[in-house]
């Protein structure tokens, strides 16, 4: 059963409580097809018994936008797309809204572009965001807190995760996997069971100007050559500030002629049992840091270090 938005056709649901009404056998979806438009606007969709979930299905070629509302109780157990708010459409704009209680995602972005998620609370999910084989996805201004992982990204490149706040999810605040190009800046990350920010096998990973404590590890940095760390700030993490675990080439081809695979620049770590930990990471470039303590493991060494000032305690 499905509420459907068809080929050619607009839907608006402005000032509305929505209770979509599924059966354990029977759950209700909202899909919108190929040439389709659905616009929410200062709505409530959810489940009309919360034991009996339904899900949202934005199909590819559609058009997408929703504004000051709240989506929960959505997502069925199944195939991939029915786990809460799956998008498969470009230029998809989710603003202002609450979304919460799903079953699987709070939002699945898949195989879509230059998608902005801006100024929404995403809390009590499995995974808050979940990006895949996407690119140019904003999320700014965000509060994502209480799933188990914040945001999820894997196959995509040119993300970008900003002004916001990632805190207090069971497993990890940030997951990047298999990426070119993600950005994270101006962003406060804390009190996640694991790590702050974990990184692995991805390419240019840049983190600037963000603020990450109380977590296991601050930033785990593992298999991603070409990253840089700057104008951060990590403490009171119980392991690691910063973590780098195999930064360097993936494989024997032209990077492996480049003088720095890792950057940590103008940053501080302080009040954590390693400021920065090291392990089979050789070309690294720590400048400018306020580090408490620093541990290279054998047989990494690292290329450069310079205006660095070490407290040990």
């Amino acid at each position: 059963m499905c509420i459907r938005d068809r080929v050619n056709s607009r839907l608006t649901l402005e000032n509305v409580i929505l209770k979509m009404n599924s059966s354990l056998d029977k759950p209700l979806r909202i899909e919108v097809y190929k040439g389709g438009e659905l616009v929410i606007k200062d709505s409530i969709i959810t489940a009309y018994d919360p034991r009996y979930h339904y899900y949202v299905k934005v199909d590819k070629g559609c058009r997408f936008y929703m504004e000051n509302s709240e989506l929960s109780h959505a997502g069925v157990w199944g195939p991939i797309y029915a786990g809460g708010l799956w998008i498969n459409a470009d230029d998809a704009i989710i603003l202002n809204c609450t979304i919460h209680s799903n079953y699987d995602y709070g939002i699945h972005v898949y195989n879509a572009s230059y998608v902005e998620i801006i100024n929404c609370k995403i809390y009590g999910n499995n995974i808050g965001i979940y990006l895949l084989n996407s690119s140019f996805v904003t999320i700014s201004k965000c509060d994502i807190h209480n799933n188990s992982i914040g945001i999820y990204e894997r196959g995509s490149y040119y993300s970008t995760v900003k002004y916001s706040r990632i805190s207090d999810n069971s497993y990890w605040g940030v997951t990047i996997w298999d990426s070119i190009f993600p950005l994270i800046s101006d962003s406060t990350i804390h009190g996640n069971a694991y790590d702050g920010v974990i990184i692995w096998y991805s390419f240019f990973a840049k983190i600037y100007n963000c603020k990450v404590y109380n977590n296991e590890n601050g930033f785990n940095i593992r298999y991603t050559p070409l990253v840089t760390v700057s104008s951060s700030e990590a403490y009171s993490n119980t392991r690691s500030g910063l973590f780098f675990f195999h930064v360097e080439p993936l494989y024997d081809y032209p990077l492996a002629i480049l003088n720095f695979l890792g950057t940590i620049v103008a940053n501080s770590f302080h009040n954590n049992t390693y400021g920065i930990y090291m392990l089979e990471s050789g070309k690294t470039k720590i400048e400018a840091c306020n580090l408490s303590l620093i541990h290279i493991s054998e047989p990494t060494r690292p290329l450069y270090i310079s205006y660095a000032v070490f407290c040990l305690k």
